[in-house]
């Protein structure tokens, strides 16, 4: 089956590429308003914090996504599948 672990492969490359990519625009945008909104027009508000909140849950989960992409990835291209296994269920845990 190594046409599927090819395929497979190819699809966590661009997984990983898109999580990425998402996780770079949103820490820009994030960034962007906050030193707009706390240091140009000085009006920090509890809308800024949730949405400060709710960009670190994001980012939390975008690591935890990138380290199963890996675990997955070395689980099928190795074929320990049973001493990986608890690399993600420990990922999927969290």
């Amino acid at each position: 089956m190594p046409g599927l672990f090819d395929a497979f492969g190819k699809s966590l490359d661009t997984l990983h590429a898109i999580t990425v990519s998402f996780l770079v625009i949103a820490s820009v945008a994030v960034a962007l308003r906050v030193y707009v909104r706390a240091y140009l027009t000085r009006n920090f508000g509890l809308d800024d914090w949730s949405m400060l909140l709710c960009w670190s849950l994001f980012t939390s989960c975008g690591g935890i996504a990138l380290g199963l992409f890996k675990a997955i990835y070395a689980a099928l291209t190795t074929g320990e599948v049973a001493s990986n296994f608890v690399i993600v269920s420990h990922y999927s845990m969290i």
